[in-house]
């Protein structure tokens, strides 16, 4: 213990300060109390796998948003690939819609789906439904792509995202709509 001298205005005083702290039983009640609390929540927490579905479906969704408005706004030709054996997408241009490169942003060239997460399905309009392989869908700039959807699944769901050409909306919807 330290003794500090203090003048106030009866005379001097000293006062004993000692470092205050935690009590080991105190220290094992409020442990206690939180282990008991994160026992109740975790259980109800969503895994770290469990958002793989929803951020891969959000990340195809920008994917074909940008080849929608890109086709208009530089007239120029995109086609996306998706690969259903594959679990892939990705995005090529061309000036003239005959000879497709990759796209220059390499974030928007495409990308694999997560570990567990499965392209089931590709619906498009004039191909009909694909569940293995390739497919391509080209975006036009004159008037964007044709009507498609891609059926996104995991172990604990399915997302479907849809293309609207006339609106150049993609949705992500719950479930295999």
């Amino acid at each position: 213990m330290r003794a500090r001298g203090r003048v106030t205005g009866a005379g001097p005083r000293v006062v004993f300060s000692s470092q205050a702290g935690f009590t080991f039983i105190e220290l094992i009640v409020v442990i206690t109390i939180l282990g008991s609390i994160l026992m109740l929540v975790m259980p109800s927490m969503p895994m770290p796998g469990a958002f793989s579905l929803g951020s891969d479906a959000r990340k195809a969704a920008s994917i074909i948003r940008y080849a929608d408005e890109a086709a208009t706004r530089k007239r120029e030709y995109f086609r996306l690939w998706v690969d259903a054996s594959a679990d892939t997408i990705r995005l090529e241009s061309s000036s003239d819609g005959t000879e497709f490169t990759p796209v220059e942003e390499k974030k928007l060239r495409g990308f694999a789906f997560s570990s567990g997460v499965d392209i089931e399905e590709v619906a498009v309009r004039s191909f009909g439904s694909v569940k293995e392989g390739e497919v391509y869908i080209v975006f036009n700039p004159t008037f964007g792509a044709e009507p498609f959807s891609l059926y996104l699944g995991d172990e604990d769901g399915k997302l479907t995202l849809t293309y609207n050409p006339y609106s150049g909306r993609v949705r992500v919807l719950e479930g295999h709509v």
